[in-house]
């Protein structure tokens, strides 16, 4: 059975200091530049490209340099992990992993499409094969990460990101990507809806694209599959050459590009066709481009962000040490402390500060005139807002305004953060016991009230309800007979209000499933239920995997099951259900087959999840390229018992692969009957007499006779 892992990541920043990035100029010294050159020769007719034999840039780097900081996510480095990553241009070699213990940060997310702007951070998660699943945004102030929209269960869109950027000049966010509209066959230039990830075509692209970055004032920048780097137009996707680069990226793999808007520098993060990861350094005006070195490990970076400031550099750098700390048991004070700049944003020395302000949430609160440079400072504040709390730190001198340094932090009361050490335990077939650890902190890590600390448990999947202001920290729950995938999710409250919701683990507890029993195969606790059978051993079978699905037929349903192979005989057999002695049932499902395939379709019953228990009772060749529904009726059985539904598909001698979908499947109680017969004459059989059922002369349905005379018409509405 498929198992599903969905891990939840964020990013945590409760400290963020603001660098000021900048260069003397738009491009390097010449000692350091090194104009690329391409060898373009006609092979076979065709326009071969040759990397260039470019030195690296030498160890030594202007001041401007050594401490520029540069974020990305990491991916399919040779020795590094992946992850969230912060390098310099100093040390390529170098990328450090932030928060590489913490499971529910960035890391441990696929990111296949980011970039920053206006404050906040904003990504795509996916699957191996980038296709999106979920859009969400990460501030980096505070670490909290929002889930803006889940794809994978909204169905919004089936989509492939490649690269992502922000415009400043009318605050739109522009992305790359290819669609299942047209099979992931074409690019498209879209804007991409903030509140949800939501992608509006701007225009389908002639060419593939790796990389995407913005200029502050709105030009819009593109590497083109051949190594070029283009300007897009922003209304309809047509290009302008800008310069060749000598630099030929593998589309497919993951890149980034992004402006540093201090200077305004160009850095391509480029993956090669040899999956060589290098740092290119593009000079829009001078029209060069310049290798800065190998990142990492050979390192694929996507989502590449470069904080900046457009501040006059020779005005005081940010203050460093900058620390916040609340007072305890709750109370409404807290304190800073930082030690004041000695060097400007361009690295030169301080000759003096005049004065420096501390704001909180942009409020000014204080004011220091005449500090010394590189003096330790400290700030009390009471009557401290309940809640984050934002400080910044500002100095000033006769340049002007300085880089800020920001903290953020929790001051007060906070509510309970989520329950630890879960387990869930079956203690028999059809009872749990659920166990936890209390929370020690609050959600946003500050003081709780742990006299008043309760919890309310709810059970999924049918969202019930079964304990409020429950005070202990185990709970056992008996008699689950309805076989599902159960499990809970605990919220801890105290009376300063309700906290972070936990989840347990999923485990299969019950006996049974109950009439009516309904599925679309969209969540693993559904279709894990399910057994499936690659019975004639080829390693092609049945799958519920939707997005997977979604490469082979582009119109978009909520779920489904999937067989893909040549010849078969595959099934998937259903989990146990209830049906009562007597009673009338139905199994109806949706199904259709890729074009130009054909194969069969035979649906069965049987007391076990097993290929011999199997009976069947409904047999055609399915060819329908539409989602036809497929309604077979149930044997009456003379008593109750626990049945599993058998559904495979069985060909033969196949001359291309065969992909089959179903979804909607649902056994029900019906009032529909079935009518079988023969047609003789002069006690002989005849074949190929067609039956139908009319009603105001209207035909409901109908059927031929086979060799022997014999019809069958399965289904037949009540009233028909």
């Amino acid at each position: 059975m498929k198992k599903y892992l969905l891990l939840s990541l964020v990013v945590g920043i409760l400290i963020s200091v603001t660098f000021a990035f900048a260069e003397t100029g738009n491009t390097l010294p010449s000692d350091l530049k090194q104009t690329v050159k391409q060898d373009r020769t006609k092979a076979s007719g065709q326009i071969k490209n040759k990397q260039p034999r470019l030195k690296k840039a030498p160890a030594y780097y202007p001041k401007a340099y050594q401490t520029k900081k540069i974020y990305g996510f990491q991916l399919a480095s040779d020795g590094s992990d992946e992850g969230f990553v912060e390098f310099n241009l100093k040390d390529l070699s170098t990328t450090t992993v932030l928060f590489p213990d913490n499971p529910d940060y960035i890391n441990f997310q696929n990111l296949v499409g980011g970039a920053y702007g206006d404050g906040t951070y904003y990504y795509f998660n996916g699957t191996d094969a980038s296709i999106a699943t979920e859009f969400d945004k990460i501030d980096l102030s505070t670490g909290k990460k929002t889930i803006l929209s889940d794809y994978y269960t909204a169905g919004l869109q089936v989509i492939k990101p490649y690269d992502m950027t922000y415009d400043y000049s009318t605050h739109t966010m522009y992305g790359l990507i290819t669609s299942n509209k047209d099979n992931f066959y074409a690019q498209r230039l879209v804007t991409i809806r903030l509140t949800d990830g939501y992608a509006e075509d701007v225009a389908i692209l002639n060419a593939m694209y790796s990389s995407l970055a913005a200029s502050y004032d709105g030009h819009l920048y593109a590497i083109k599959e051949n190594g070029y780097l283009v300007e897009l137009n922003k209304k309809d996707g047509t290009e302008q050459k800008i310069l060749e680069t000598g630099y030929i990226p593998k589309v497919e793999l993951r890149q980034s590009m992004e402006f540093d808007h201090t200077d305004g520098s160009l850095y391509w993060a480029l993956s090669t066709k040899d999956y060589e990861g290098n740092l290119i350094k593009i000079d829009i005006q001078n029209k060069e481009a310049i290798d800065l070195g190998t990142l990492g490990e050979n390192a694929q970076i996507s989502g590449m962000y470069i904080p900046f400031l457009r501040n006059n550099l020779n005005a005081p750098a940010a203050a460093e040490n900058l620390k916040l700390t609340p007072e305890t048991g709750g109370k409404h004070e807290a304190t800073l402390s930082w030690k004041n700049p000695e060097l400007t944003i361009n690295e030169d020395p301080l000759s003096s500060i005049t004065k420096v302000e501390v704001y909180r949430n942009d409020e000014l609160v204080k004011t220091y005139e005449s500090p010394t440079k590189g003096q330790t400072m400290s700030f009390k504040e009471t009557n401290v807002p309940n809640g984050f709390n934002t400080y910044k730190i500002v100095a000033f001198n006769s340049a002007g305004e300085g880089a800020p340094a920001t903290v953020t932090g929790f001051v007060g009361r906070d509510v309970p953060d989520a329950v630890t050490d879960i387990t869930l335990s079956k203690t028999n077939a059809t009872s749990i016991e659920l166990t936890w650890e209390s929370p020690e902190k609050g959600v946003s890590g500050g003081w709780i009230d742990q006299s008043t600390l309760t919890y309310n448990i709810v059970r999924f999947p049918d969202s019930t309800v079964v304990k409020s202001n429950f005070a202990e920290q185990t709970y056992t729950e008996n008699n689950l007979t309805n076989l599902k995938t159960y499990y809970y999710r605990i919220e801890p409250q105290t009376a300063d209000g309700k906290g972070e919701i936990a989840e347990s683990e999923h485990i299969q507890v019950g006996e049974y499933c109950s009439i009516p029993y309904q599925t679309n195969f969209i969540y693993p606790d559904e279709s894990d239920l399910w057994t499936i059978i690659d019975a004639n051993e080829d390693d092609f079978m049945w799958d519920f995997d939707a997005y997977l699905l979604s490469l082979f037929f582009p119109e978009s349903k909520p779920g489904s099951a999937f067989f893909s192979g040549w010849d078969s005989d595959d099934w998937i057999i259903s989990p146990p259900i209830k049906l009562e002695k007597g009673k009338h049932y139905e199994v109806t499902f949706d199904s259709q087959i890729r074009e130009l395939d054909i194969t069969q379709l035979e649906v069965s019953i049987g007391k076990e999840s097993t290929v011999e228990s199997q009976k069947m009772i409904r047999k055609r060749t399915l060819t329908n390229t539409d989602f036809q529904k497929e309604q077979i009726l149930l044997p009456v059985f003379g008593e109750d018992g626990n049945y599993h539904i058998g559904i495979r598909v069985n060909s033969t001698d196949t001359e291309q692969k065969q992909i089959v979908r179903l979804t909607y499947l649902e056994v029900k109680e019906t009032t529909a009957g079935s009518v079988r017969g023969k047609i003789i004459s002069d006690g002989a059989p005849i074949e190929g007499v067609t039956i139908s059922y009319k009603q105001e002369d209207k035909i409901i349905t109908s059927a031929q006779t086979d060799a022997e005379g014999n019809y069958e018409i399965p289904y037949i509405a009540a009233g028909t």
